[in-house]
């Protein structure tokens, strides 16, 4: 023990340059603690805010706290212990290390009859199957989660489980089945009083509504739970739903509104000094401009955003960034700019991951190289694009990498092959939920028919192109829209 806290003493001399108060004040705590359960607490602690900037070093913390483990004496507070640092490990994305400590902790907790330390590994590994995207193994464990608690006679954490469970529902784009899961979590949570697991539940639940393109249903409950965030005075939390309100109001395409909201949301962190919870506000805002076509503007916050991902050497969201940055300078007839700072995150997310996320930056390049008219290379990074967009499941980068890849085939002349890539990601593509997306295949495919003489499909497409190009889903136009797809199948094509 003593030789540990040594080893961490002389760590501590050259851990930073730069002054954190959070860390500093870990730093602190842990020179002072006396009891083994602190020690290990707090070493998890510190290297959890450790990770980001120096991983070497936050690694080692956790190698130390795991090495106390066996000197706890009690079974009980061993399996915590366990769990403790099993979430820690899993924060720096050291998920087979911490799969192994939840399953240590798990088969004490099991050979002890603790019930309640079985109840809280299971809803661990739970959440670590999810980061692993073992989704079946993840519902496995929560519905585990969830029994034990019963068990327990704990409706409180039962109800977390099950909230859980339609979270991973959520993920996979189930809502109806996640939907029922959140709405009887809110109500048993609020008979409870349990607020702060309400609020999570009228969160998730607003979420499930706004993805599905329903924004009137999203609303209220967004605006439910920023009550509650307000009223337990959790800035965090209010500063999420302030973001997320202005998502609804950018959707319903009330820029004004969700500027507004977006600019209260980057005043509560800049607050709490959250400077990464900052940097995502300022994302927010540029995603606005963005949306607006005012790429000047737009990129002005992404820098912005970039000096705070910088200042916090944060490698991860300088390509985040980066890659937005990218985006706007392609839109701004910038291709050489441009393919400088995607290709900067295609390598970061090649080194680093996460895997789930690296079609982005395949399709953005490919879209460059449309626009610089080089089809070849277009056609092989749009193509590693559709083929990750694929193996994820995810819906909105499928359709746009087959939306270029159908105008890769339009510029060679096969257009037929153009317009089922067209049809395919229109097929594809949840409808109301991605506006412009839905909007920009609206108009290839216009474009498609009606150079094949296909006269109504054309104009089909024209009007739906021209109702979400003007509305982003306002209510008016929604019906209008909704008439309109109600009107076609009345037309003989």
């Amino acid at each position: 023990m003593k030789y540990s806290l040594l080893i961490l003493s002389l760590l501590f001399a050259c851990y930073l340059q730069a002054q954190n108060p959070v860390i500093d004040s870990l730093r602190t705590a842990l020179a002072d603690a006396t009891e083994l359960t602190e020690q290990i607490d707090i070493s998890v602690d510190l290297a959890s805010n450790l990770f980001g900037i120096k991983p070497d070093s936050a690694k080692m913390l956790g190698q130390f706290a795991k090495g106390l483990i066996p000197e706890v004496q009690d079974a009980k507070t061993r399996v915590m212990a366990y769990r403790k640092v099993g979430l820690g490990y899993h924060r720096m994305r050291m998920l087979d290390s911490a799969l192994v400590l939840f399953q240590s902790g798990l088969a004490i907790a099991k050979k002890e009859e603790d019930l309640k330390g079985q109840a809280f590994t299971l809803n661990s590994m739970g959440s670590l199957y999810r980061s692993m995207d073992k989704r079946d193994e993840a519902l496995k464990h929560f519905a585990a989660a969830k029994e034990t608690q019963e068990q327990r006679g704990d409706l409180a954490e039962a109800t977390g489980s099950s909230i859980n469970i339609g979270l991973i529902h959520m993920e996979r784009g189930d809502y109806d089945q996640a939907i029922p899961y959140f709405k009887t979590a809110a109500i048993i949570l609020d008979s409870l009083g349990n607020q702060e697991y309400r609020l999570i539940s009228l969160l998730n639940l607003a979420t499930c509504e706004r993805r599905r393109g329903n924004n009137e249903e999203a609303l209220p409950n967004y605006q439910k739970a920023l009550e509650i965030a307000r009223e337990l005075e959790k800035p965090d939390n209010e500063g999420l739903l302030l973001a997320l309100i202005g998502y609804v109001y950018r959707d319903q395409g009330n820029f004004t509104k969700a500027i507004e909201f977006n600019q209260e949301a980057l005043r509560v962190r800049q607050g709490i000094g959250n400077k990464k919870l900052i940097a995502n506000s300022l994302s927010n805002l540029a995603q606005i401009y963005h949306m607006l076509q005012d790429y000047e503007q737009s990129t002005a916050y992404l820098q912005q955003a970039l000096d705070t991902a910088i200042l916090l050497e944060d490698k991860g969201l300088q390509a985040g960034t980066r890659l937005k940055i990218g985006n706007n300078q392609k839109l701004s007839g910038q291709y050489d700019e441009a393919l400088i700072n995607v290709r900067y995150t295609l390598d970061f997310r090649q080194a680093n991951g996460p895997e789930r996320q690296i079609n982005i930056p395949y399709q953005y390049l490919g879209s460059i190289f449309l626009a610089k008219g080089q089809l070849d290379s277009a056609y092989y990074y749009l193509n590693q694009g559709l083929e990750f967009s694929r193996k994820y499941a995810d819906a909105q980068y499928q359709s746009l990498c087959l939306l270029d890849l159908g105008k890769v085939d339009q510029q060679r002349g096969l257009l037929p092959q153009a317009i089922a890539k067209w049809e395919e990601a229109l097929v594809i593509l949840p409808p109301k939920t991605f506006t412009q997306e839905e909007a920009a295949i609206a108009e290839a495919l216009y474009g498609g028919y009606k150079a094949q003489n296909q006269t109504a499909k054309a104009l089909f497409q024209l009007e739906k192109f021209k109702l979400l190009q003007d509305s982003l889903f306002g209510e008016a136009n929604t019906k209008a829209l909704a008439r309109l797809e109600l009107s076609l199948s009345l037309i003989h094509i």
